[in-house]
């Protein structure tokens, strides 16, 4: 070739020196006598070189940019003093200047001539081409492939085309020669001209390529390449596996922003696949953001991601999933020291332990919750006085989680430990709960010492609330925990300790007592005297409580007659039986027993208010007490019309019933009314309410049978049986107790069919022994659909 560049560096070449005065005029000949092992010689010549070189010099001045022009003299005498040692198979590690950058600084700032000879030297490698001359092909390719990666943009394929090739030539020759290294950054140049084109799957394969033969041939992976590799997956969104590339390449800070962008992505992931109800799909991303969250550093996001999975994850019965997303951010807590979230973490995950069958799971997570209660609380202690409650609540939580545990002995070390620290908070109240818990905990472990110490402790803070509270005049209250006190104390066997509790506890009582009166709360007064007796009694001091008694009867007849003026009539029952049992006590039998009868005609007109309502349930409910008021006024008036008095009631409760639609209640009463009226011979009345009780016993079975409830309509019929059987219908007994055998078949009894059927059987017997009378009313099987007649409901 002639002429253009070649012309240009052939007369520079040929027409001047190398340095002017003393300085060789051959620049080979200063090449080819250089020792490479000299450093000091390597150098001096690479200073020389970068100095006026005449013939070079001339060159570089239109190679390129005059503005660059020492930097361009420094890297080109870097690659010609390459050129020489690889000739010469010389060492090249003395020479200054690193290859790669002076390749990178000569591309930067060549001149458009100088870039026309240098794809010149590439066609033909002419050797009056001053890039031919002093630089190696392989450096050449490399710079050509500099100069066009510089012009890559996104869609440009002709740069990238040249660019792609001149590196793949030069990496090419690089690897022949051994220079590894030098063949990984150009085919590292090739991943980032395609990575400048927008190709980032190819840029991605040339990089991770690299990575596998630098592996697989044991050489460090250079971290550029890395770094680069994680660049690409960034630009595509492939945020977790650009963050490994950053950790491979020694870029923490990198590395972090990556697993944050990704977590932030898994969390949109998330919200798409909830707003589309995949649930598992969405906690399985926020269990993935998490995990990215640990790694970017942001530990409190990471912990409310996991928690958000094991909120899905139970939402959709996956409780093993939940209990470890729970136990991952219980983890993340714990570290973070945030105790009592990690605390309620831990809880969360036994709970869904639990729940998935996995028991021993579930007791070893309690455990952790309870540890880190412990830690929880112990933190509190050191933060000062003032967080000493929230440090006694703290044991207290994790004594309940060493409960779910297993263990009781460590659930009573921190029920104390809970106790001392409200004592000393000035708290003797929840001490006292607290050392009870401790006692039964540790009473139950077998350790009889520990427990007998910890009762002490707890009778012991009852005391001392029992002050606080008094010196407060919470008078009620101070009475309480006397009074609990003195049955710790009695539980133990301290005798003396317990009768001076159980009168402190009197004593509050009539204080309370006294300020309700004042309040014109007799009611409340009466129930305060009333265990201000009962406490009194417990204190062996019988003149106290005999007083105290007294004076509960008189408030609880205040109250009733209250109660009656504003015609509440069920609360006037309710104290008049209260001052009943005040008057026994007494031994003041006639008031007792007026106190009876008046809280029974109370009751009496409850029901017939509520009737007149057509509200016949409480009706029912009323009656029932008056029943039970004649029934205790009969245990000490033995007449024909208490006992009457009884069976009238329950009759009229069993009719109420039967109006509310309650059948079994109903039959229940008849039966009672029935037992009553036998007690006083009046037979006939008995027969009538039994014959009542079997037909609403049959009506119960037959509702029951009616919605399949097999196992409850049986019982029903046998008891309908049974009630035929005491009014003398044994016909109607026998089909009673045959639809109970039936029933119990149904609801796959076989015994209990086989019982049954017995009893219909003697029923049967006895009906063939005593026929029944003309006409009698039809009650059984084909009463209606549903086994009763018309008649059978005429009550």
């Amino acid at each position: 070739m002639t002429g253009g560049v070649h012309g240009l560096t052939t007369h520079a070449a040929s027409n001047a020196p190398l340095v002017p005065g003393n300085r060789p005029t051959d620049i080979d000949a200063a090449l080819k006598a250089v020792n490479f092992d000299n450093e000091q010689e390597v150098r001096e010549l690479h200073r020389k070189m970068s100095d006026q070189m005449g013939t070079l010099e001339r060159f570089l001045d239109w190679a390129f940019h005059n503005g660059e022009q020492r930097k361009a003299m420094e890297a080109f005498a870097t690659l010609a003093l390459c050129k020489a040692a690889d000739d010469r198979r010389q060492r090249t590690d003395l020479i200054p200047g690193s290859r790669k950058d002076a390749l990178t600084t000569l591309a930067a700032c060549i001149t458009s001539t100088g870039e026309t000879a240098l794809v010149q030297s590439l066609d033909d490698n002419y050797a009056g081409n001053g890039f031919a001359k002093w630089l190696a092909y392989p450096d050449r390719l490399c710079m050509a492939g500099h100069v066009h990666r510089a012009r890559v943009a996104p869609n440009d394929a002709q740069d990238a085309q040249k660019a792609v090739k001149y590196y793949g030539e030069a990496a090419t020759l690089y690897e022949k020669a051994d220079r590894h290294e030098q063949a990984a950054e150009s085919s590292a140049a090739i991943a980032d001209v395609h990575t400048r084109a927008g190709a980032y799957q190819q840029a991605v394969e040339i990089y991770s390529e690299l990575v596998t033969v630098h592996t697989q041939a044991a050489r460090p992976v250079h971290a550029a390449v890395l770094a680069a590799l994680g660049d690409v997956h960034t630009l595509q969104g492939e945020h977790e596996k650009a963050a490994s590339a950053y950790k491979q390449a020694g870029r923490p800070e990198l590395a972090q922003k990556a697993f944050e962008a990704a977590a932030q992505a898994h969390m949109e992931t998330a919200k798409v696949h909830a707003a589309n109800d995949s649930v598992e799909k969405a906690a399985d991303a926020c269990d993935a953001a998490a995990r990215c969250y640990l790694e970017a550093r942001v530990p409190g996001k990471a912990a409310q991601a996991w928690d958000a999975a094991a909120r899905l994850y139970t939402a959709i019965h996956l409780p093993e999933k939940a209990a470890h997303a729970y136990e991952k951010a219980a983890e993340v807590y714990m570290r973070a020291g945030k105790y009592e979230l990690a605390a309620d973490a831990y809880h969360a995950a036994a709970v869904a332990y639990k729940d998935g069958g996995l028991a021993e799971k579930a007791s070893q997570t309690y455990a952790k919750a309870a540890q880190a209660w412990m830690a929880a609380a112990d933190a509190y202690l050191r933060a000062g006085e003032r967080a000493h409650e929230r440090a006694a609540q703290a044991y207290e939580k994790a004594a309940r989680a060493y409960v779910g545990a297993g263990p009781l002995v460590p659930a009573a070390d921190a029920y104390v430990k809970a106790g001392q620290t409200y004592a000393g908070n000035r708290q003797p109240r929840l001490a006292a709960v607290a050392f009870g818990l401790a006692a039964r905990g540790y009473a139950e472990a077998g350790l009889d010492e520990k427990a007998v110490k910890a009762r002490r402790m707890a009778a012991d803070a009852y005391v001392k609330a029992g002050q606080a509270y008094g010196g407060n005049r919470q008078h009620d209250l101070a009475a309480d925990a006397y009074d609990t006190a003195a049955k710790t104390y009695q539980f133990m066997g301290a005798k003396d300790e317990a009768r001076n509790a159980f009168k402190m506890a009197g004593q509050a009582y009539e204080s309370a007592a006294a300020a309700y009166a004042a309040n014109h709360q007799p009611d409340l007064a009466a129930e305060a005297y009333d265990k201000a007796a009962k406490a009194y009694e417990s204190a062996r001091q019988p003149a106290l409580a005999k007083a105290a008694s007294q004076r509960a009867a008189d408030e609880y007849e205040k109250a009733a007659d209250t109660f009656a003026k504003d015609h509440q009539h069920g609360e006037a029952a309710k104290n008049r039986i209260k001052a009943a049992d005040s008057y026994l006590r007494l031994g003041e039998l006639k008031k007792a027993i007026a106190a009876y009868k008046g809280g029974a005609q109370a009751y009496g007109r409850v029901a017939q208010a509520c009737e007149k309502e057509h509200q016949y349930s409480a009706a029912a409910e009323a009656h029932e007490h008056a029943a039970e008021a004649y029934k205790r006024l009969s245990w000490y008036v033995s007449t024909p019309d208490v006992s009457r008095a009884v069976a009238d009631a329950y009759k009229a409760a069993a009719a109420a019933y039967q109006l509310a639609g309650e059948h079994e209640p109903a039959a229940d009463d008849y039966k009672a009314a029935a037992d009553a009226y036998r007690e006083i011979g009046e037979h006939e009345k008995a027969a009538d309410a039994d014959k009542m009780a079997a037909k609403a016993y049959w009506s119960a079975a037959a509702d029951a049978g009616a919605l399949g409830l097999n196992g409850l309509a049986a019982p029903a019929y046998d008891k309908a049986g049974a009630a035929d059987t005491r009014a003398g219908e044994h016909a109607l007994a026998a089909k009673a107790h045959e639809a109970a055998a039936r029933a119990y078949r149904d609801a796959g009894l076989p015994e209990k069919a086989k019982d049954a059927a017995t009893r219909a059987a003697a029923a049967l017997v006895l009906a063939a022994a005593n026929p029944p009378i003309e006409n009698p009313d039809v009650i059984g099987p084909e009463a209606t659909p549903l086994h009763r007649n018309d008649r059978s409901v005429e009550w």
